[in-house]
């Protein structure tokens, strides 16, 4: 916007006034003026403890959302904002003590984690591991050992889904050995992580004792079963639901009798499999999915298309890249199964399928 005397204002989108210059000369005697409302680029207020508590109050249904949705551009971009909001506070000191520096340091640990799982539930692979270094970093900084061992077990597991079992092996063994001293439930959480990795290098020693020794840590746990705040979700039945899906990687890599790790995994997995509730969609039907693929992989189409059909009651829910991935895996898997094409079931679950938009 040009004004008389060359003034020069600017009004930036938002509606609030940001004024460069201003400036008037007159014959014979001149004046100046200039204000300085760089709004644009302004500090960020000081954060103080009722700011903070705002900011904390958001990991819960935020976390909650990714239980639900799972990781897609709009929930990731919910959980960005805090991250951007509390990385602006700590990188430029703008805390009025200590103690909510601490808290903010924390929360941003606790973000960039969920940020970085969503990321990773998205195929956005990069960027999720981005996320996953600051979180650690905040974490490492912040004294938070608990977390630091839970993002090192998340980062082995996408590891693994990426085919990086050597990387996975690393990050597993360091969040195992982090972990070491904490809540017992954190120590169950990285073990089932290691087993997953032990899984899909087709070690069976390794997987059978690492999930006695995460089933030992959780029943160690006793009445403090439910560790840290953040870990609500991980309980007993969610652990063998973990230490389950690490048995059907087994049954794709071990070298011998792959249906008896089949079998173990689905009567593990038969209360999510069964189970109508609706308070996971994205896991329910991430791991019916999972089941599906590995019968249609090993010829068993009828308990494929069962466990798919009662896993599809949630896919309306779900908008999760990486169940749609597994979903797309499944179709592909019926596709060149012996007697697919003749099977009436089979062609009407691959049509339901093919018609899924993520």
């Amino acid at each position: 916007m040009l004004t008389p005397d060359g003034a020069s204002f600017a009004i930036p989108s938002g509606g609030s006034w940001i004024v460069h210059r201003y400036e008037v000369s007159d014959s014979g005697s001149s004046y100046a003026g200039m204000w300085r409302l760089e709004a644009a680029r302004r500090q960020p207020p000081y954060a103080s403890s009722n700011i903070t508590a705002v900011l904390e109050d958001m990991i819960g249904p935020l976390r909650r959302l990714d239980d639900t949705e799972g990781g897609c551009a709009a929930t990731i971009g919910m959980v960005h904002q805090q991250v951007k909001t509390i990385t602006a506070y700590l990188s430029r000191g703008r805390t009025t003590s200590p103690a909510v520096r601490r808290r903010l340091m924390l929360a941003s640990a606790q973000f960039n984690q969920l940020a970085g799982w969503m990321a990773f539930d998205a195929e956005r692979h990069a960027t999720a591991r981005r996320y996953f270094r600051a979180g650690l970093t905040a974490a490492h900084e912040g004294d938070h050992t608990d977390l630091v061992a839970h993002i090192l077990a998340c980062m082995a597991y996408q590891a693994v889904y990426c085919g990086e079992l050597d990387e996975a092996n690393q990050f597993a063994r360091k969040a195992v050995l982090a972990a070491d001293g904490c809540h017992p439930v954190v120590r169950a959480l990285t073990s089932s992580r290691l087993a997953y990795v032990y899984a899909a290098s087709g070690n069976v020693h390794g997987f059978r004792s690492v999930c006695e020794k995460a089933r030992g840590q959780y029943q160690n746990a006793g009445v403090a079963a439910h560790g840290p705040e953040w870990l609500y979700w991980f309980d007993a039945e969610e652990l063998e639901y973990q230490l389950a899906h690490s048995g059907l990687a087994l049954a794709a890599h071990a070298n011998s009798d792959p249906r008896r790790y089949i079998a173990e995994a689905e009567v593990l997995l038969n209360g999510k499999v069964a189970s109508p509730d609706t308070s996971t969609p994205r896991d329910a039907l991430f791991h019916t999915a999972s089941l599906a693929r590995v019968h249609a992989q090993y010829g068993d189409l009828g308990s494929a298309v069962r466990i798919a059909d009662l896993g599809l009651r949630h896919v309306d829910l779900v908008r999760s890249a990486r169940v749609f991935n597994v979903l797309r895996g499944l179709d592909k898997d019926l596709a060149i199964s012996q007697g697919a094409r003749r099977d009436s079931q089979v062609r009407d679950l691959r049509s339901r399928l093919r018609e899924l938009k993520t």
